[in-house]
């Protein structure tokens, strides 16, 4: 064996500790932001919490805010410089007359609701485990779906019911082949709120459904139990054949089945998942000029103590005492930075965004939010798109027309084309969607559009786009296809 001495050079990135603290900062909501700083409060003696923030001082910091903005932003004050800071927050100058950001109230999450309707059951004890087991499994639509890790998480130590459950969920086993106890979970899940919850596919939960809905008519019934395929295809004709019956009973008997849920996991959905939503700014307009005043919260307003920094200056304090003060007062303006740095970002992104969606932050319409993705406030504010993506991900402002996911605001733009096939301005595809949901609000039912007709249309008025994306379009405003819309 042979010793050797080489020269390597090797590039590497490191983030420093105040960075680090920031972009944690960054990260929090407005409820974890206020349990963050009373924690520093706590932990630090050289931060101190301060009743009222000082008025900002009236200088020329109002109109540098103002520059480049003054035909879209009504400027905001800073806090005094270096004196106080609650979570970045710029006030407004008729801040102390805006009213209270409103707050989505928390709720619980969807899986602890249906697991607290349990408890409620006085289940016997080998049921009440395979119940939460198969609560586990549901998917978001509500449905029992194979391999939900949550399952696997609740159950610890895995029971031989286990196997037999997930046999089931799989379609490997049949009811009748499921063990007592087993049933019994099964039929507890099924009768939890709200209704439909726990099918394995579209026809058990419609079927579950209609089941326990009192006078639901007895042929949408045997057309769910034993014509499904016909359903599907909308075939009135052959259905109606089949049972005897007129067409149109057999369409009153599909309208029936129409007002049941597809997924009824979505009701549980509608809430917030955990704690508390609350807005980190408010946008209002006022005669086409903007505000944006970020939302305090809870968070306490906190400035550095100047009792203790004094013992710095101190002659007879020791040098153990001065050494923890400096320690804790690099700390403190570490902290306060990091928290200015976190209202200066959001309020910066914040602006960014309502300049490129004027138009819906004006109007509240989805149809007029123009096409854009991170990348387009990374350009306009010189952020990093990671940035970008911290400052808007569940992170929610509050508008003249209600309170805003931001990142709801992000869309995919679609090209324009002209009847010479030119491609023009990128539009949203909230634009695609309302076409097409106007369009088929007022088609024929006896003869609905197709995919390709739709967007045969879409292309005559200047919005060109293929059919599979009509199609993507359309499942996502949940319409179902021609074949599902036809009447007869």
């Amino acid at each position: 064996m042979s010793l050797e001495q080489r020269q390597n050079l090797v590039q590497t990135q490191r983030l420093s500790q105040s960075m680090l603290q920031s972009l944690g900062v960054l990260q929090k909501q407005s409820a974890e932001l206020a349990a963050l700083v009373r924690e520093e409060l706590e932990n630090n003696p050289l931060l101190e919490e301060v009743d009222e923030p000082p008025p900002a001082p009236e200088s020329d910091s109002r109109e540098e805010r103002a520059e480049g903005d003054s035909d879209l932003f009504e400027a905001t004050e800073r806090l005094a410089d270096g004196e106080a800071a609650g979570d970045g927050v710029r006030r407004g100058p008729d801040d102390e007359d805006e009213p209270p950001a409103r707050e989505i109230a928390a709720e619980e999450s969807p899986e602890e609701k249906l697991l607290r309707q349990l408890e409620l059951a006085d289940l016997p004890a080998e049921v009440l485990p395979r119940a939460r087991y198969l609560v586990d499994s549901l998917d978001e639509r509500g449905w029992l779906a194979a391999g939900q890790a949550g399952g696997q998480a609740r159950a610890g130590a895995r029971e031989p019911w286990c196997d037999e459950l997930d046999s089931y969920i799989d379609g490997a086993l049949s009811l009748d082949g499921l063990s007592g106890p087993s049933r019994k979970a099964l039929e507890a899940v099924w009768d939890l709120d709200p209704v439909g919850l726990g099918g394995r596919d579209l026809r058990e939960t419609l079927m579950l459904q209609a089941e326990r809905i009192p006078g639901f008519p007895r042929l949408a019934l045997a057309i769910l139990d034993s014509h499904f395929d016909l359903l599907e295809r909308r075939n009135v004709p052959e259905l109606a054949a089949i049972l005897g019956t007129s067409r149109g009973e057999v369409e009153k008997a599909i309208e029936e089945i129409g007002r049941l849920e597809l997924h009824p996991g979505a009701a549980l959905e509608s809430a917030p998942r955990s704690g508390t939503v609350s807005p980190d700014a408010v946008v209002s307009a006022k005669d086409g000029r903007f505000s944006v005043v970020l939302c305090r919260g809870d968070a306490p307003a906190v400035r550095v103590n100047r009792t203790y920094a004094a013992i710095l200056d101190d002659d007879r304090a020791s040098r153990e005492d001065k050494a923890f003060v400096r320690e804790k007062l690099a700390a403190a303006n570490s902290f306060l930075s990091a928290l200015a740095k976190r209202g200066n970002t959001i309020e910066l992104v914040v602006k960014a965004i309502v300049r490129r969606q004027k138009a819906f932050f004006l109007g509240g319409r989805r149809a007029d939010l123009r096409p854009m993705v991170l990348q387009d406030i990374a350009d306009d504010t010189g952020l990093h798109m990671s940035t970008v993506n911290r400052v808007t991900s569940g992170r929610y402002v509050q508008t003249d027309h209600g309170v805003v996911d931001l990142r709801s605001l992000f869309t995919v733009g679609v090209v324009r084309r002209g009847p010479d096939g030119a491609a023009g301005e990128a539009t949203s595809s909230e634009v695609f969607k309302e076409a097409i949901r106007k369009m088929l609000e007022g088609e024929d039912r006896s003869k609905p559009f197709s995919d390709q007709a739709i967007a045969d249309f879409l292309g005559s008025q200047g919005l060109a786009v293929a059919r599979r994306t009509v199609a993507k379009y359309r499942e996502q405003l949940g319409i179902p296809p021609a074949g599902q819309r036809r009447r007869y």
